[in-house]
């Protein structure tokens, strides 16, 4: 939920330094931080910290937040996230396990799980920055604009790197014949 509807007056709270505002604020958005986060530690440990890092820059920074609070979380966690990979000088992305259908048959989980590990995979091939626009636009719904401020770079960068991406996904996949078996 956007912080301009039902959580602007959380967001309010918090800038007056109601830390159970800011609570409720962050068991809002963890969960999509921690997912991005993910994508681009490939490790849930390193994920976790820059999550956590993630929110305690925002508490301290609570005042300066204009807008929405999650495209500025983003920003601090891709920020976060970049720190750590250039002190760990690996760059990966993994998708965040999907839940198996209750009511779905078991093959179907198995070949879902068998496609995602793929897409992780091909997504590994990426470059780091497409991955963080195909990841922002894709799995998280993110239109250029806002990938844009969130990650600071020119709009018409943001669409040339997801284009260049999902090409770049495409081809990574056929590669892989695995991949196109159901289709």
């Amino acid at each position: 939920m956007e912080a301009t509807s039902g959580y602007q007056p959380l967001l309010e709270r918090a800038r007056r330094g109601d830390a159970a505002a800011f609570e409720r604020l962050v068991a809002e958005y963890q969960s999509a931080v921690f997912t991005l986060c993910r994508q681009m530690l490939d490790d849930p440990d390193e994920a976790a910290d820059a999550t956590q890092d993630a929110f305690v820059a925002a508490w301290l920074n609570i005042r300066s937040i204009r807008g929405d609070l999650r495209p500025w979380l983003f920003k601090v966690a891709i920020n976060r996230c970049r720190d750590r990979l250039r002190k760990l000088r690996r760059v990966t992305f993994r998708n965040p396990p999907d839940q198996p259908d209750p009511h779905g048959r078991p093959e179907e989980a198995v070949l879902a799980a068998e496609r995602q590990e793929l897409v992780r995979r091909a997504l590994r091939e990426l470059e780091p920055e497409q991955r963080l626009a195909v990841v922002l636009a894709d799995l998280f719904g993110y239109a250029y604009t806002e990938i844009a401020e969130i990650t600071g770079w020119p709009v018409g960068t943001v669409r040339s790197r997801i284009h260049r991406g999902r090409l770049g996904l495409r081809a990574a996949l056929l590669k892989r014949p695995e991949f196109l078996i159901g289709e």
